[in-house]
């Protein structure tokens, strides 16, 4: 290469040689690949890719070299170039036609949201980062952290696809028996919330706020709750008070009245914090795969649903569209109808903390017992007596009735909001940092929205603090308000039907894709029931090739039958005839 050519490449433009070997890149005075460009590349890639593995390449350029390696590659795997140097991602445009699949992310955020779609996809394992040219040695540091970073992607991905294995066929039972009940429309709650509210967990500080919390919110307010027998209550001038369902029984125990109850886990096992007697004055606000028994405590006028996309199904319709009429211009997609969709954060508080601000207008919001910790054997606040003794003979406290690599949680070191290092449930841990990211979000997209907590122990979720006396006083400015006796709407009516027809769209499409597996010929799979089998083991592989189809035919099969018998038994029960052929 002449003097002279190398000083015109010392601009802040690459500069592209052609040659025999392939494509020479010149940038800021160096080249950047070796004397055989495409050979250069070449060598620095496994000659036998692995199954089930992503492929970072750092730096690619033009990726001359990397066109033969992603021939190779099985279905199962994949490759993610990443370049943070704008000026040499504008080469990855000049790339081969045979990478024109082969995405390029020039951003830390990029990197993590397209693996992620990859991981989902592919049931990638494990990850492989090469480095394709001198690119590389820009952003060193930053590059050294990908592969950590999406490792632990990876793990993540694998513990939820454990659960959803574990809990899916109960979910989605749960959201066909939920869809033939009646809910209410949370517009008419959002027209009588006050601006100021109270979100109740079950967390073990919950124990040292409550006699606070029962002298602030029945002393130093103005209410006037009755419990009448026709399921209102007089003016409150006080905060909206919200329970997450795990805290009713603490809240029992005192007699403190719940206006709204957040629920949303699936299991049997919560459906014994509900305590029914107590709460028949309180609405429901519940996720379309809570439990039904929890759901039908409560008066079908004084509930309604909301979605989280417990999965990645094509069942559920996006959050962009979820609540909109264009939710339901699919008739599967009219489970739904209405219903406001979340994106899963892994526990009810976040979910309960946007339904607050997004949906029902609360602007002011005092957090307690919301910590994800606690020092075992304690993982919750103190509970009425008869509750304990049911939970006590449950896994949930106990651990027993369990395969020990089922109750296991995994433990990290970190620190609570006072300052104090402690060992920490890494579940939990994931969960508060979910929190922590929605109160980071609602405060950068609702004004003057405010998020507060006492002083007491705790993970950090971005809150400021409250003093005992501060919290008196925010009481007792609350504004009359009162609770609607009924929230059912002719909208909500309409919703109902929507979400029956649905039901029995679906039904008919089960019945389809069952004569289908049942016949001799190619497997058929109708992508829109993919929920039918999201949690096989082999899924999402299974059903990308005409012969891992074949293969798997007789457990997708089963999954079409029992999906068909759950669904028609819920038509059933909501005294709608299933049509028998589509």
């Amino acid at each position: 290469m002449s003097g002279s050519h190398r000083a015109n490449s010392s601009d802040e433009t690459p500069r592209i040689e052609a040659g025999p070997k392939g494509s020479q890149i010149w940038w800021r005075g160096r080249r950047l690949l070796g004397p055989s460009p495409r050979d250069s590349q070449l060598r620095r890639l496994p000659a036998q890719p692995h199954d089930q593995t992503l492929y970072v390449c750092i730096s690619p350029l033009l990726g001359e070299g990397l066109s033969p390696f992603v021939r190779r590659l099985s279905r199962n795997s994949a490759v993610l170039c990443v370049e943070l140097e704008p000026c040499l991602a504008e080469l990855w445009h000049r790339r081969e036609s045979g990478l024109s699949m082969v995405p390029l992310v020039s951003s830390w955020v990029d990197v993590t949201s397209v693996a992620q779609t990859m991981i989902s996809q592919r049931a990638i394992r494990r990850v492989e980062t090469v480095t394709l040219s001198g690119g590389g040695a820009l952003y060193r540091e930053r590059y050294r952290h990908i592969e950590p970073a999406l490792q632990t992607v990876i793990q993540r991905f694998w513990a939820n696809r454990g659960t959803e294995i574990r809990l899916g066929r109960r979910w989605l039972a749960n959201v066909w028996k939920n869809t033939g009940q009646a809910s209410g429309d949370l517009a008419v709650l959002s027209d009588a919330m006050p601006p100021k509210a109270v979100l109740i967990g079950a967390g073990p500080s919950l124990d040292a706020d409550i006699a606070l919390l029962e002298e602030t919110l029945l002393r130093e307010s103005t209410e006037t709750f009755t419990g009448d027998s026709e399921g209102g209550t007089g003016d409150i001038r006080r905060p909206a008070i919200v329970a997450i369902d795990t805290a009713l029984p603490a809240l029992a125990a005192r007699q403190i009245p719940v206006d709204c109850v957040v629920a949303m886990d699936g299991q049997l096992a919560n459906a014994a914090d509900l305590v029914p007697w107590v709460w028949h004055n309180s609405v429901l606000i519940a996720d379309i795969s809570t439990h039904p028994s929890i759901v039908r405590t409560f008066d079908p006028a004084r509930r309604a649903f909301f979605a989280t996309r417990f999965s990645d199904l094509r069942l559920f319709p996006s959050s962009d569209t979820a609540g909109t009429d264009t939710a339901w211009t699919d008739s599967i997609h009219g489970l739904t109808a209405k219903v406001p969709s979340l994106v899963p954060r892994g526990s009810v508080a976040p979910s309960a903390l946007e339904i607050l601000v997004y949906t029902l207008g609360v602007t002011d919001l005092v957090i307690l017992g919301i910590d994800f910790w606690y020092h075992p054997p304690r993982t919750h606040a103190r509970m009425a007596t008869g509750h304990r003794r049911f939970l006590n003979l449950h896994n949930r406290i106990s651990g027993t009735g369990g395969a020990a690599q089922l109750v296991q949680r995994p433990w990290r070191s970190g620190t609570l909001r006072n300052g104090e290092p402690v060992q920490l449930d890494g579940i939990l841990a994931d969960q508060a940092a979910q929190m922590a990211h929605v109160v980071s979000v609602l405060q950068g997209e609702v004004p003057d929205v405010r998020f507060r907590q006492l002083p007491n122990r705790g993970l950090p979720i971005g809150t400021d603090e409250i003093s005992p006396g501060e919290l008196k006083h925010w009481v007792t400015t609350t504004p009359s308000w009162r609770l609607p006796r009924t929230i059912a709407t002719d909208r909500s009516r309409m919703s109902y039907e929507r979400r029956l027809a649905a039901l029995n769209v679906l039904g008919e499409r089960l019945i389809a894709q069952e004569a289908a597996l049942t016949a001799d010929g190619p497997v058929f799979l109708d992508a829109m029931l993919d929920f039918a089998w999201f949690d096989l083991p082999q899924w999402p592989l299974a059903g990308r090739t005409a012969a891992a189809a074949r293969l798997h035919r007789l457990r997708f099969l089963r999954a079409v039958r029992d999906h068909r018998r759950r669904v028609i038994r819920a038509l059933a029960a909501a005294g709608v005839t299933p049509r028998e052929s589509p």
